[in-house]
């Protein structure tokens, strides 16, 4: 992300709105982005062994012989991000208002 960078774009558009919201909560003292989460599932749309998600390194320069196995899908299930503040997983704007209010 570059929600914390300045970015020049040439019109209004849903996407900036969200960047604007984002950084006003932020000044709020709530990181919306802390608040998603990556849910792993077949790994295809994550790079578990390559990304530094790990304050300790990444996990395919930490542990080169875990990473040179070959990785079995027991089950297939897509990798997909989650709302921590729900249960199932899904954003819902009264969660974020319920934080606002606190």
């Amino acid at each position: 992300g570059k929600l914390d960078k300045d970015v020049i774009v040439g019109g209004q558009t849903c996407w900036t709105s969200i960047v604007k919201e984002v950084r006003s909560l932020k000044g709020m003292g709530i990181n919306v982005v802390d608040l998603i989460r990556l849910k792993l599932g077949n790994g295809d749309s994550s790079l578990f062994l390559e990304d530094k998600w790990y304050a300790g390194g990444v996990i395919k320069e930490l542990f080169p012989r875990l990473y040179a196995l070959e990785v079995i899908n027991l089950v297939p299930c897509e990798d997909r991000y989650f709302w921590w503040l729900e249960s199932e997983g899904d954003y819902s704007v009264a969660s974020i208002r319920k934080l606002i209010d606190k």
